[in-house]
């Protein structure tokens, strides 16, 4: 009887022809007749004892893996992705604890990169957003303000039928509200349709080549924070090579990858005690996503109050800068209107905020989203600013970890929680040593679910799987991570 052992433990006999497959501490074995392909695949196992070989092994099932996952998967088919998300996160464990000398983490470093190239020929359709995108770019080349009309409404004004229009237009999942994007996405969008031959394809194409230059960026930021952190620098494959970020920010094109990198600049900056180009670069974040606004109170007491004020400032400033190219008396009350329907309409993967909903039809007899999701909005504000009130540390060391903290109080109190979200968190656990927000990129997938009827309709078992075990994952975390015993 041949006995072999993958990643050091013994998994399977060969005895007579038949495979055997050991399950440890189990005891139980599942025997499986003669199979040409069963051989094969622990055939080509025998030939990768050899660390450096298996692991090239790994890089090579994960590169299928994301060719599979973006080029061929639609998001109607649940059963195919959370299949080859389990077997790219399955792999990603593997290389996490495997990929630990210098010379390894460069070599996961260059073939995270090769992920992201591979990927670059895609249109994203686990995503629609990226009509939308089109759409806004297009709008704004034919001299359309996107914040002033909604798509509805330049369809309806069409005098003779435009093709292209109409078939972008079928496919967006927002047509009836005002453009929600600041204008950093809206620049992108337009020079990425000028680029784009009027093609979704090479829009794709523009757009992910200035999102890949961006991430390589973040790449540079992340390794010298974490030396300046006196951090591991393997931690950064926790960020370079996980799937949700691949697959979300380079294959599905989400702005999260920008407003990461200002961030990350803002906070380099700050470390090198240059607030003033901080400031701007978190202008430029919040001008891509207006998230990180949340984030000013933390640097109250790493400031002094003039400096602080002038910080906010000059944030305000940039942000409101680059929306004088868009200016309009009803810019403000659309721009507005549109951030209310998201605290009021949308709903999507929510925890605590389903709960609530399900008190309220159990109570009133309809949905309360009106009132609790401003009323939620206005418990996160607090509460960030209770954090804010409570740190005591005025080092820079401990900023990632609040921002990291009122993000995950943001989502988890929000309406609307898509797994893009989470590439925050994740970029950002890496400087600490919690591990939830990698959990969470994995659990998130669940609500893929969603899409694989018509109309959608959430799983709410599926919802419940998430959230009870990323709860009891982060309450044991919190319970033995020092810093959050400080806050309480």
């Amino acid at each position: 009887m041949n006995s072999q052992r993958v990643f050091g433990v013994r998994l399977y006999t060969r005895s007579r022809n038949k495979y055997v497959i050991l399950i440890p501490r189990i005891g139980r074995r599942i025997q499986f007749l003669n199979s040409t392909y069963i051989t094969r695949f622990f055939a080509l196992f025998r030939m990768t004892r050899n660390k450096t070989a298996s692991n090239y092994f790994l890089f090579f099932f994960s590169l299928i893996g994301y060719l599979l996952i973006c080029y061929t998967t639609l998001r109607i088919n649940f059963t195919q992705v959370i299949t080859l998300f389990s077997g790219l996160f399955l792999i990603y464990y593997f290389l996490i604890k495997r990929l630990q000398s210098d010379r390894e983490i460069n070599v996961g470093i260059g073939v995270g990169m090769v992920f992201r190239l591979s990927l670059l020929f895609c249109i994203p359709e686990l995503s629609d957003d990226v009509y939308r995108f089109f759409w806004d770019g297009m709008i704004y080349d034919s001299g359309t303000n996107p914040y002033l009309s909604t798509p509805t409404e330049i369809i309806s004004q069409l005098k003779t039928e435009n093709y292209q229009l109409t078939t972008i237009y079928n496919h967006l999942n927002s047509k009836e509200y005002y453009s929600i994007y600041p204008p950093i996405c809206q620049y992108l969008y337009w020079i990425c349709f000028k680029l784009s031959n009027n093609t979704i394809l090479g829009f794709s194409i523009s757009l992910r080549f200035i999102f890949i230059l961006f991430d390589l960026l973040n790449l540079v930021l992340i390794k010298s924070l974490l030396k300046r952190f006196n951090l591991p620098a393997k931690n950064i494959l926790l960020y370079w090579i996980n799937p949700l970020i691949i697959v979300e920010l380079i294959g599905n094109l989400h702005f999260e990858i920008i407003m990461i990198g200002f961030i990350l600049v803002s906070i380099w900056f700050l470390a090198k005690t240059n607030w003033i180009i901080s400031a701007i670069t978190l202008g430029l974040a919040v001008s891509t996503k207006l998230l990180p606004l949340i984030f000013l109170p933390f640097l109250f007491k790493r400031l002094e109050f003039k400096k602080w004020i002038i910080y906010c400032l000059l944030t305000g400033l940039v942000f409101a800068g680059f929306f004088i190219p868009f200016y309009d008396i009803a810019l403000i009350q659309n721009f507005l209107s549109s951030i209310d329907l998201y605290f009021q309409k949308f709903e999507f993967n929510a925890s605590i905020y389903y709960i609530i909903r399900w008190i309220g039809f159990k109570t009133v007899g309809y949905n309360i989203i009106q009132q609790t999701g401003m009323g939620l909005a206005i418990i996160t504000f607090l509460l960030i600013i209770y954090l804010a009130i409570k740190d005591k540390s005025k080092d820079l060391s401990g900023l990632p970890f609040l921002i990291l903290t009122s993000l995950t109080i943001y989502f988890l109190l929000s309406t609307t929680v898509h797994p893009w979200y989470i590439c925050t968190l994740v970029a950002l656990g890496i400087f600490t040593n919690l591990k939830y927000p990698i959990l969470w990129s994995f659990l998130i997938l669940l609500s893929y679910y969603t899409y694989s009827s018509q109309p959608y309709s959430e799983n709410f078992v599926l919802v419940s799987v998430e959230y009870v075990l990323l709860f009891g994952y982060f309450g044991y975390e919190a319970y033995f991570y020092k810093k959050y015993h400080s806050y309480l």
